[in-house]
């Protein structure tokens, strides 16, 4: 990943947890000192006692970065915010097993700090795309490691047409 350049927007996101606290505000010092401009959703600002909690929707708009720090169900919902920005996630794991969210939360000063001076190394992870043909209203949705389908009743069938960029 490129050096993050100063007043660079960062997204914090997190789940409530014990933990979260102090690793949000390693988070916040890390991101001050280096002169990044930390935008955190409404549980991120509480946890740190801070009145200005974003939505997430609003906090990731213009963000170079997104720092989710929960588990993987964390870092999966975060995907879903970011959706097709492409905005790279730096996923910080407070759980005990986390195959997604690789940084645990002693390494996540060091890490950060290799993010934001250009010495981390991004994985591009391909997302999925879903949408129901059957009903026009529903919109896209974009998953970053699977999709489940699930019917009412357990006898009926469906059809799946499965497209890998544009190809079916």
């Amino acid at each position: 990943m490129e050096k993050a350049e100063p007043g660079a927007r960062v997204a914090v996101f997190s789940k409530p947890h014990p933990l979260a606290n102090e690793l949000l505000t390693a988070i916040e010092n890390c991101l001050a000192r280096h002169g990044m401009d930390a935008v955190f959703d409404h549980v991120s600002a509480s946890a740190l006692g801070r009145a200005d909690g974003h939505s997430r929707e609003e906090a990731v708009l213009g963000a170079n970065l997104v720092i989710s720090v929960g588990g993987d169900g964390t870092l999966l919902s975060t995907a879903r915010v970011v959706g097709k920005r492409g905005t790279p996630i730096l996923g910080v794991n407070i759980g005990n097993l986390g195959f997604l969210t690789e940084t645990s939360a002693r390494e996540v000063t060091g890490v950060l700090n290799a993010t934001l001076e250009g010495r981390a190394r991004l994985i591009k992870r391909r997302a999925l795309a879903m949408r129901r043909e059957s009903d026009p209203e529903d919109a896209e949705i974009t998953a970053l490691n699977d999709v489940t389908f699930s019917k009412k009743d357990l006898a009926r069938l469906f059809s799946l047409s499965l497209f890998v960029d544009e190809n079916g």
